[in-house]
C-alpha cells in the first residue's frame, strides 16, 4: 500500500523535529571539540610547531567553540519554531564548518620534519570530528557532510599534494585511506539518518491520522446530533397535527406513524407500537376480537 504524500505543514513539522533533535544532540560538542583541540595542540608543540602559531590556533579554537556554546544557549532561550529553525540550523552549520576547518589546518601547522605518528593523529582527530558531526546529529545528515567537506576532505587533498610533491607513499596511503573512509562512513551515516528520519515521518503520519480521525469523529457526532435534533423536530410537528401520517416499507410494514394515526388504529398515543407491523395484522386482530361478525373492521371501512 502506497503511503500518501505528506502535506506542506507536515513536512515543516518534520523538519522542525529534526532540527530540534540536532540541537539537543549537539549541546556537548563545543566542550568536546575544545578538549580534543587542546590535546592535539600539545602534540603539535612536542612536534616542534611554533609556539605563537599554536597560541593563535588555540585562541581561534576557543573563540569558535565558545561561539558554538553561546549560540546553543541562544537557541534554547529564543526557542525553535517553524519560521526560525532552518535559519538557525544554517548558522550552526557555518560555525561548525569553521571549527572543522581549524582541525584541517593542523596538518599545515605541523613542521616539515614532523613524525608520521603526528600526521596519523591529525587524520585520526579529523575522522573523529567528522564522525561526531554525522552520528551525534543523525537527524541532520547535511551537517555531517558540511563538517566533512571543511575538515577531512581538504586534509585528504593535502596528503595527496604532499605525495605529489615528495613522492612519499606514506602520504598517498593517508590520502587514499581518508577518501575511502569518507565514502564508507558517509554512506553508513546516510542510511542511519534515513532510518531515524523515517521514524520521525512515521510518527508524524500517525499524529496526522489521529488528528484526522478525531476530526472525523467530532464531525460525525455533530452530524448525528443535528440529525437527532431534526428528527425530534419532525416528530413534534407530526404529532401535533390532526391528520394521520404514516410511512411504510415495500412489504407494508409501518416505519413511521404520528400520534393521530396511532390513536386511531391502536387507541393509544404510543407511536412506536405500530412500527414493524402491517395494517392487515390490525385487521386480523380486530376480527379475532369479534368472531361472530366476519365483516367487522373490513378493508372497505378503513383506508390503510
Amino acid at each position: 500500500m502506497l503511503e500518501q504524500p505528506l502535506d506542506k505543514a507536515s513536512k515543516e513539522r518534520i523538519r522542525l523535529a529534526r532540527i530540534r533533535a540536532f540541537f539537543d544532540n549537539a549541546k556537548g560538542n563545543p566542550v568536546a571539540l575544545f578538549v580534543a583541540g587542546a590535546f592535539f595542540a600539545s602534540l603539535m608543540y612536542d612536534e616542534g610547531s611554533g609556539r605563537n602559531t599554536l597560541l593563535i590556533w588555540v585562541a581561534l579554537l576557543f573563540v569558535s567553540c565558545a561561539a558554538l556554546y553561546l549560540f546553543g544557549r541562544h537557541v534554547e532561550r529564543i526557542g525553535l519554531t517553524e519560521k526560525n529553525a532552518f535559519e538557525l540550523f544554517i548558522l550552526r552549520c557555518i560555525l561548525g564548518a569553521f571549527v572543522a576547518s581549524l582541525f584541517a589546518a593542523t596538518a599545515v601547522l605541523l613542521p616539515e620534519n614532523a613524525s608520521r605518528t603526528a600526521y596519523c593523529f591529525v587524520l585520526l582527530i579529523a575522522m573523529t570530528v567528522v564522525a561526531s558531526g554525522y552520528l551525534f546529529c543523525v537527524t541532520a545528515f547535511w551537517h555531517g557532510l558540511v563538517i566533512n567537506v571543511f575538515s577531512l576532505f581538504p586534509l585528504s587533498l593535502y596528503f595527496l599534494y604532499r605525495f605529489l610533491e615528495q613522492y612519499e607513499r606514506f602520504f598517498l596511503l593517508l590520502g587514499i585511506a581518508a577518501i575511502l573512509w569518507q565514502i564508507v562512513f558517509a554512506l553508513r551515516a546516510f542510511r542511519v539518518s534515513q532510518s531515524v528520519v523515517g521514524e520521525i515521518e512515521a510518527q508524524e503520519r500517525l499524529s496526522v491520522e489521529m488528528l484526522e480521525r478525531r476530526a472525523t469523529e467530532q464531525a460525525l457526532r455533530v452530524s448525528e446530533a443535528r440529525a437527532q435534533e431534526l428528527a425530534s423536530m419532525l416528530r413534534r410537528v407530526c404529532d401535533n397535527v390532526p391528520d394521520m401520517i404514516r410511512a411504510k416499507d415495500l412489504e407494508g410494514r409501518y416505519l413511521f406513524v404520528n400520534r393521530a394515526f396511532s390513536e386511531c388504529i391502536t387507541g393509544s398515543p404510543d407511536t412506536e407500537a405500530p412500527v414493524g407491523r402491517t395494517f392487515e395484522s390490525y385487521v386480523e386482530e380486530a376480527r379475532r376480537s369479534h368472531p361472530d361478525d366476519p365483516q367487522w373492521y373490513s378493508l372497505g371501512e378503513f383506508s390503510h
